[in-house]
């Protein structure tokens, strides 16, 4: 018997959930690095560069590449950390071929200086978002009674995994209220560059900068010169 199968673009495995998000992900990964390749040479064309170079590589990654590496996400329940770390070491792959830095490069600064969120996080935006899609439909409709029934029995699921996610950020549970998606990603925003913080003070490499507000990207990726660019993030992260 098969191990795995595709099934509306996401990977089925007989592993269980966990596992399938995996495979999901390992089976994105050649299309989004091959992607990351050709991006790269793209905006280090003299067009991309009279617009911004870094900033096209970002807007390029946030609106195609996340979207695709994600697709489906919300569905991911369990124990998924292998899968946020997989996801998160493509996002460090990205931004080390468009910084043109080695392995060695600290991996915030990879996340900080972009003012890029960490996948964990962006997975449990996906969720809520999911939520908020199932709760707007029909109380008849399949997703509706699939989702109420689970939340009334207590069954693992996404209805428990939002519970717990609202707890770690510190809102009313999203099952039994609604809250507008300006606060909800404020409020993981907050939490997600609190984390950064405390990991980023463990590192020598990045005292100088960890004050700095990581609320959007850096400065210099208005540069004109992708190559003035790099090398503002170069000196920052030594």
């Amino acid at each position: 018997t098969e191990e795995s199968d595709k099934y509306l673009g996401q990977i089925i495995h007989s592993g269980g959930v966990g596992r399938s998000a995996e495979a999901t992900i390992e089976d994105r990964k050649g299309k989004i690095k091959g992607a990351a390749m050709e991006i790269k040479s793209i905006v280090e064309t003299f067009q991309m560069q009279a617009m911004g170079g870094l900033e096209t590589a970002r807007v390029l990654w946030e609106r195609a590449l996340v979207p695709s590496l994600l697709s489906g996400a919300g569905t991911w329940i369990g124990d998924i950390t292998k899968a946020e770390e997989m996801a998160d070491k493509i996002q460090e792959f990205y931004w080390r071929v468009i910084f043109k830095v080695p392995e060695s490069c600290p991996k915030m600064a990879l996340r900080t200086e972009p003012s890029q969120l960490g996948m964990k996080w962006r997975i449990w935006m996906e969720k809520i978002f999911l939520l908020k899609r199932i709760k707007r439909q029909e109380e008849h409709s399949l997703c509706s009674q699939v989702y109420e029934e689970g939340k009334r029995m207590g069954w693992p699921g996404l209805g428990r995994e939002i519970s717990e996610i609202c707890k770690v950020l510190r809102i009313p549970d999203l099952n039994d209220v609604d809250m507008p998606t300006e606060d909800i990603k404020k409020a993981i925003n907050y939490h997600h560059w609190k984390d950064v913080r405390e990991k980023m003070e463990t590192s020598k490499k990045l005292q100088e900068i960890v004050a700095d507000d990581f609320a959007k990207p850096q400065p210099y990726f208005n540069h004109k010169s992708i190559e003035n660019g790099r090398m503002a993030f170069q000196i920052r992260s030594k």
